[in-house]
């Protein structure tokens, strides 16, 4: 599944407002599938990267705490090395559904997340992802 551009360009000229009222805040009761929604897009983001440049995938945030109710979306840091390679990801991770919400050049760092379109969160009951990238030096 591939992202598409028209919902990246509609979603990033909405103020906050405009995207709190599109994706509300919504908790959810612990469940048990979120660890293995993460495992999933870990294996994806894997494949897509390639192995050799990440440095460490982690499932961070609420849905990682078994037990805790928790806004459902995946919440995965991506640390990648050298760098340089954090903002080589983006092509690589559209092909998998993602787009790029923030970029920190500075502190090379990225937030992707999947899940998201002008119409609201994605159907088919599947949690939305965010996928921040670190670069390790």
């Amino acid at each position: 599944m591939s992202s598409s551009l028209p919902d990246e360009a509609f979603l990033s000229r909405m103020c906050h407002e405009e995207l709190w009222r599109l994706f509300p805040i919504i908790l959810s009761g612990s469940r048990e599938e979120w660890a293995e929604l993460y495992r999933r897009e870990r294996d994806l983001l894997a494949e897509a990267v390639g192995c050799t440049r990440i440095t460490r995938i982690s499932h961070i945030g609420s849905t990682a705490v078994p037990g805790l109710d928790a806004k459902p979306t995946i919440d995965i840091l991506m640390e990648v090395s050298p760098d340089s390679f954090v903002f080589e990801t983006p092509p690589l991770l559209r092909k998998c559904g993602y787009m790029e919400t923030h970029r920190d050049e500075e502190r090379m760092g990225l937030v992707m997340v999947k899940g998201y379109t002008a119409e609201g969160f994605r159907g088919a009951g599947l949690p939305p992802a965010c996928a921040p990238l670190a670069g390790l030096g």
